[in-house]
Formats: C-alpha cells, structure tokens, sequence
C-alpha cells in the first residue's frame, strides 16, 4: 500500500535529517549515534507499519512500552 503525501514526506525529513546529522558528525561517539538511530526509528517505525499493515501510513497510537527491541 502506499503511503499519504504526508507521512512520506515525514519519513524523508526524517531520514534526510539523519543523514545530514551522520555527514556534519564523524566522529560522534556510539551513544550518540545510538540516540539519533531512536530517534529516527520513533519518526519512521510507526508509518512504515502502518503502511505494511495495509493503512495509508497514519501511524497509531501505542505505548512506549511496545516498542520493538534490536536484539544483538
């Protein structure tokens, strides 16, 4: 399914921002990378299930204590 006008231009803000973020800082140290990675994910996770989910990308509301882990 596709997502709305939007929420893509909400997750390509998202991601460019990132980007931008990893290029302006090189030698950022792993927490803060990790911090951005989070923050990205909260941005984007939400609208890519709900567009996996069959919806238009509007994400759903849903308690921090759901979020998914990254299992290493």
């Amino acid at each position: 399914s596709k997502l709305s006008v939007a929420n893509s231009k909400t997750a390509t803000d998202a991601i460019d921002g990132a980007l931008s973020w990893l290029d302006d800082n090189p030698s950022a140290e792993k927490e803060e990378c990790e911090e951005k990675q989070k923050e990205l994910q909260d941005a984007v996770l939400p609208i890519l299930q709900a567009a996996q989910a069959g919806g238009s990308g509007e994400p759903k509301e849903r308690s921090r204590d759901t979020d998914p882990t990254v299992e290493e």
